[in-house]
């Protein structure tokens, strides 16, 4: 683990930021008490609910729903993700302008590289 926080080190000093040593911090207590992880949390809430694991999941899940659909996104950042989507839609037609040969051979080139291993 020695490493692991080494190299959260060095990452904080190179994005000038803790966040990175935060992260180990917290996983680390998460190793320390398995009883923490996200995996036994959930575990633990599915059993004080008497859910089994798609009802409990579902619940999450239209839960999140809701959040999102009462929270709606800020105007500026559905204007950044629109433009986004419009780039991408421009960029991907580019693409597959500049593609030749069919898919067989796509995949036949894909799959050679593999097969220098």
């Amino acid at each position: 683990m020695q490493g692991v926080a080494s190299t959260a080190r060095l990452l904080d000093k190179a994005n000038q930021s803790d966040r990175y040593s935060a992260a180990y911090g917290e996983a680390l207590k998460s190793l320390e008490n398995p009883e923490n992880t996200p995996a036994a949390r959930l575990i633990s809430e599915m059993r004080e609910s008497g859910m089994g694991f798609h009802q409990f999941t579902m619940s999450l899940a239209q839960q999140h729903q809701q959040h999102f659909v009462d929270t709606p996104l800020a105007p500026e950042k559905l204007a950044k993700f629109e433009q986004q989507s419009a780039q991408s839609f421009v960029d991907q037609t580019a693409i597959e302008a500049e593609q030749t040969g069919s898919f067989e051979q796509y995949l036949a080139d894909f799959y050679a590289q593999y097969d220098q291993l």
